[in-house]
């Protein structure tokens, strides 16, 4: 999708990888500077199987698929995950997010999960099929980019994306987290701009066609989650400063033409989301896609974390992408201004600089998001995977370089899968197993249940029985986070209590409590439950327990039901086990 003109790497003629093809080295040689002799045969046939882009390809989706393979049939990996499901299969059946359904995310995040929805028989795992094949795509646009604006070789640039796809699982993409789609659409949008910043800094007018597609594709971006539009910002600011900076050199058609161009991508990027407005206003909801999409974002209070949380989260984030920002560090240090340097590197110099720009807008973005996240942070793996893989091209002939660098490639391939096995390990014990929603879910069909709430589990748990969500309200933050409530514009202790007055037939509550919901939320669920319920089941969640109460009136119904009464209501808000049929879930059941 990245379409280049071959005049475009004239600026490289003095690079390396140019220089020693002039000398009469294969492209096979020239990625790593090594020149072949009989007694190198085995090296020469290595690096030979790479030199197809085809062949590139199939190697970055094995390696993308052999990282996620092992969660592709998990139940739940996210609560994000859970509700885009719930709102994507609603849209299947007729209701309108934003009137209907209530979240504050744009519309295309939901339309693909509504795609999952429709073409598997199981969307979660058509969910995880999506994520890969959005991962794969942005993975190869790296490697591309690598390869046409830092002289990376095959190989090279096949590194940067396997690095961005592996640390990716770092900060959640292993599940359907809105970073997973909205970053090929930002790759491919940025590939581009940095492909008509190079044709105005020769003094050639860019393609203003191209630059529309640029722009539809970060407004394609905006409609998957907002927040990339620091990026966008970026990309036109930088379009605008190289416009200025290299005016005489494009003179006045050129510059009419990149001006052209500028206000081409501006309304390619709002296209999607005017288009999405339209058709809201077709349907008579103008009023509700404006609030839930702009309104309610720019009202919502930074965040009710505690700043020793963010403080701490932001440590880890460090810590996750430390070896990436090693070897960026590195290969930008060792390519300061020199009055030594050769002109291919001086000439070379503007990529490095977008690349830390860009870098610094992605961390702009999730730092303005304030939560302790690290999906926030996921935009910053493209500009560092395509930094930190430049050190992997080597520009000398010796054989230890060579040796160097597959080395150091392979303890930063290996620190980026131990961290996420750790993350992972750590993930199954604060919530137990990703199959337990599955059990759960199971069981409660099972047992006939018509109606559910779930207080402060994963929602996913409506899908899976096929009981209808009893609020407009899917994620359970929205009804046990203040600062959720208010930016929405509801009462929602007001809707808890209606909720709770149609009696569901079960209520699902992990324990212990979160200590950001308040006590209020606390007490009325207790005297409902205390009043009107009996603890029907328990289930291992790590260090927490899933506690399924069970309506009095249901339990008489249900001939066999064993049914306890919930233990003090004081008592069950901060105990971590419970009395009752408690059970630990292993793969697709139970122990």
């Amino acid at each position: 999708m990245l379409a280049f003109h071959k005049d475009d790497l004239d600026d490289d003629r003095g690079s390396p990888s140019y220089m020693s093809m002039a000398e009469g080295l294969t492209f096979r040689d020239s990625w790593l500077g090594v020149r072949s002799t009989p007694a190198d045969t085995w090296r020469s046939v290595l690096l030979s199987i790479p030199q197809s882009p085809l062949l590139m390809l199939l190697l970055l989706v094995l390696g993308v698929v052999c990282v996620r393979l092992p969660f592709f049939d998990y139940t739940v990996l996210s609560v994000d995950e859970s509700v885009y499901l719930m709102i994507g299969s609603g849209m299947r059946h007729g209701l309108i997010p934003y009137v209907d359904i209530i979240d504050r995310k744009p519309i295309g995040i939901f339309l693909i999960f509504a795609a999952a929805d429709a073409l598997f028989t199981d969307p979660l795992f058509g969910v995880r099929i999506f994520g890969a094949l959005f991962t794969i795509a942005g993975s190869w646009m790296i490697a591309r980019i690598g390869q046409r604006f830092l002289g990376l070789g095959p190989v090279a640039g096949m590194l940067a994306g396997l690095l961005y796809s592996t640390y990716a699982l770092l900060f959640y993409g292993d599940s359907g987290q809105t970073p997973v789609f909205f970053m090929p659409f930002v790759i491919l949008g940025g590939g581009l701009v940095l492909r008509e910043l190079r044709r105005i800094r020769r003094g050639t007018a860019p393609d203003v066609a191209r630059l529309g597609f640029a722009g539809l594709a970060l407004g394609l971006s905006l409609q998957i989650k907002y927040s990339t539009f620091f990026e966008c910002v970026f990309f036109g600011g930088m379009l605008l400063y190289t416009t200025w900076q290299f005016r005489a050199l494009l003179g006045y058609r050129g510059l009419k033409a990149a001006m052209l161009g500028i206000c081409t991508m501006i309304g390619g990027g709002l296209l999607p989301t005017i288009v999405a407005y339209l058709v809201y206003a077709t349907l008579g909801h103008a009023d509700a896609f404006t609030f839930y999409n702009f309104t309610s974002n720019l009202d919502r209070q930074a965040t009710d974390f505690p700043a020793s949380l963010i403080l701490f989260r932001a440590f880890l984030f460090m810590l996750a992408v430390l070896p990436l920002v090693i070897l960026s560090a590195k290969y930008v240090w060792s390519r300061l201004p020199l009055a030594s340097e050769d002109t291919a590197t001086a000439r070379q110099r503007w990529v490095h600089n977008a690349l830390a720009l860009w870098f610094l807008s992605a961390l702009v973005a999730g730092l303005a998001q304030q939560q302790p996240y690290a999906t926030y942070f996921f935009d910053t793996l493209a500009p560092l995977a395509l930094i930190a893989a430049a050190n992997f091209q080597s520009r000398t002939n010796a054989p230890r370089s060579t040796k160097a660098i597959a080395w150091t490639a392979g303890i930063v391939f290996a620190l980026g899968i131990s961290g996420y096995v750790g993350l992972h390990i750590q993930k199954i014990r604060d919530n137990g197993s990703p199959y337990l929603p599955a059990t759960i879910a199971q069981d409660i069909k099972a047992e006939g249940a018509d109606s559910l709430y779930v207080f402060n589990y994963y929602g996913i748990l409506y899908p899976l029985t096929g009981i209808a969500l009893p609020t407009r309200y899917p994620l359970p933050d929205h009804l046990l986070r203040d600062l959720e409530a208010a930016s929405y514009q509801f009462d929602a202790i007001a809707e808890l209590n209606r909720i709770l007055g149609n009696n569901p037939d079960m209520i699902v509550v992990q324990s212990p409590l979160n200590d950001r919901i308040p006590q209020d939320r606390r007490e009325i669920l207790a005297d409902k439950l205390t009043s009107e319920y009996c603890l029907w089941r328990a289930y291992d969640a790590g260090p927490q327990t899933v506690n399924v109460y069970m309506h009095k009136e249901t339990s008489t119904l249900v001939a066999g039901t064993a049914c306890q009464q919930p233990i003090d209501p004081n008592a069950w808000i901060t105990a971590t086990s419970k009395p009752g049929d408690k059970r630990r879930v292993t793969k697709r059941g139970r122990a």
